[in-house]
């Protein structure tokens, strides 16, 4: 039987902003009566990041643009040969969601968008994380794992809402 220790984290933001966009923040909780944001994966595609993407550093991003869409596709895709298709986004309606959990020393880590809400002006994006326990047997191989998800634009602050458990085996 596999039991989950569940411990909040607030994530910093490494989403990177300008003044026509609005700003990254991190969050504690989506809060409650937040309306639920329709979100989409390309499960397919998304699959090949779940375990192991080319971002080796620990990011929460925001895409709503096609120059930056292609420069971190490029990024997640960059250790696989031949590289995926890049999907067709259309950001005049949709933007995407990313979150990268960094590069890992083992496998067994896991990052997954698990909703997308708003409330009072705000979009929160639920992010889960989890570690292998210390006494869990995982492959001693480097991983990077992400998840990517398609929401519709919104234009109001993006809060990242991070919860973080440790698998105990």
């Amino acid at each position: 039987m596999r039991v989950a220790l569940f411990l909040p984290t607030v994530a910093l933001s490494l989403a990177t902003t300008c003044a026509t966009r609005p700003p990254v923040m991190s969050s504690r909780a989506i809060p409650d009566g937040a309306i639920s944001v329709p979100m989409r994966r390309d499960e397919g595609t998304v699959s090949i990041f779940q375990g192991n993407s080319g971002m080796t550093d620990s990011a929460r991003l925001v895409i709503r643009g096609d120059a930056e869409w292609r420069r971190t596709w490029a990024q997640l895709v960059g250790h696989i040969a031949p590289a995926p298709e890049l999907p067709a986004i259309d950001f005049t309606q949709e933007m995407v969601v990313i979150a990268a959990m960094g590069q890992r020393p083992t496998a067994g880590h896991m990052i997954r968008i698990a909703r997308v809400g708003r409330s009072s002006g705000v979009t929160y994006v639920d992010v889960i994380s989890e570690n292998p326990g210390p006494t869990c047997r995982a492959a001693q191989m480097i991983t990077s794992p992400a998840d990517v998800v398609v929401v519709p634009v919104i234009n109001e602050p993006v809060a990242f809402v991070e919860t973080s458990s440790v698998k105990v085996c």
